[in-house]
């Protein structure tokens, strides 16, 4: 178990000390993955020419997610902990005088520090926030791309600022992230730790379960574009991600064990109600994580069993009403008549009825994960 108060102090304490001060970058070092040094690890010269020398002091992330997020002019995009400001002074030049970019940060002194160097560069399209990154400070579907650098590793609660990653951004958006990611459990010594959670390693998830942690938040298409560093177990190396929003609604699970607006629940029974949700969606990498999650807050292993039961009660319900309606049309005197088959209805000749009715399940598609390979627009 994590103390969420603990460790955003820690965090919100080391980053406002390093807002005074040029320091270690959070790639930097065998066990954050960093290969080339430096503390602006991936940008190009071109790139860096164009900064105030300032901001490139500040560079602590361990990927370059500007690069890879193909943004284009007019486009609206949100930096989640934008710290001393060196992807949103990038992105606000990529997506010219008619875009805009928002960098959300916690810290008052690292927002201070970008506010100056946008004004050194006569930047006026970027706009910085003070607010925690799982609770953002910006409207439903009001953002064309997510972009981070380094940062969702430091948050207690991952899945929430995924979830509101997904709610900022409109349909069709993109989110590319570059983070921290283990091979193998880290040791619970430093996942208790508030201080290694500030020095981006006690946060940082196996890789297999960050990449859950996006689908289980609702985005599809989640892969894996560049990889910094070849992790050994109990190591972590750096990895940028790139997901999308559907365009359409689609069913998800982004809103499972989110608070309601006008009952506020407590943290246990917010976790119980999320894991009877996940069971009833059939969201795995949902269940999994409450289920974890639960136990971190405190729930009992009784109370999650109990409401394992509640849902699969809930999600039988359907098939026991079914079945009664069967019973009760089968105990009927009426034959079947013309037009009672939905399958004949729809026009589908009596020998294709007989092999596969238009109600069976369709063939299962061919297995595969967009993990797998990279999809470039």
């Amino acid at each position: 178990m994590h103390d969420e108060k603990a460790i955003k102090a820690a965090v919100r304490h080391r980053y406002g000390g390093l807002a005074e001060r040029a320091g270690p970058c959070c790639g930097s070092g065998k066990r954050q993955g960093a290969t080339d040094g430096g503390c602006a690890p991936g940008y190009s010269p071109e790139d860096l020419a164009a900064l105030d020398p300032a901001v490139v002091s500040l560079g602590l992330g361990c990927g370059n997610p500007v690069a890879l997020a193909d943004l284009g002019p007019d486009e609206v995009v949100l930096d989640l902990g934008s710290g001393g400001g060196i992807d949103v002074l990038l992105a606000a030049k990529r997506v010219g005088p008619s875009g805009r970019v928002v960098g959300i940060d916690m810290t008052e002194e690292m927002l201070e520090r970008a506010r100056r160097a946008a004004a050194t560069m006569g930047i006026a399209n970027a706009d910085f926030r003070q607010g925690d990154i799982d609770a953002l400070p910006l409207e439903d579907r009001s953002v064309d791309v997510v972009i981070s650098n380094c940062v969702i590793n430091l948050a207690p609660d991952k899945l929430r600022v995924f979830r509101e990653a997904f709610r900022v951004l409109r349909p069709g958006g993109r989110l590319v992230v570059s983070d921290v990611v283990s091979n193998g459990p880290l040791p619970p010594s430093i996942r208790a730790d508030p201080e290694t959670w500030a020095r981006c390693l006690g946060g940082t998830l196996e890789e297999t379960e960050y990449l859950d942690l996006i689908e289980a938040a609702g985005f599809e298409r989640v892969e894996i574009l560049s990889r910094r560093g070849e992790a050994q177990p109990g190591e972590v190396s750096s990895i940028t991600v790139r997901a999308r929003k559907a365009v359409a609604p689609a069913q998800d699970c982004s809103t499972l064990g989110r608070r309601p607006v006008l009952a506020p629940l407590d943290t246990k029974t917010e976790e119980l109600i999320a894991i009877g949700a996940a069971l009833a969606a059939n969201c795995e990498p949902c269940l999994r994580y409450h289920v974890r999650r639960g136990a971190e807050v405190g729930c009992t292993p009784e109370a999650m069993r109990r409401a394992v039961e509640i849902a699969q009660g809930v999600k039988d319900t359907p098939a026991r009403l079914m079945a009664s309606l069967a019973d009760r049309l089968l105990g009927s005197s009426l034959g079947p008549q013309r037009g009672d088959n939905p399958c004949e209805a729809a026009g589908t000749p009596a020998a294709a009825m007989s092999s596969r009715p238009c109600c069976s399940p369709p063939t299962p598609p061919e297995e595969g994960s967009p993990r797998d390979s990279i999809d470039h627009p």
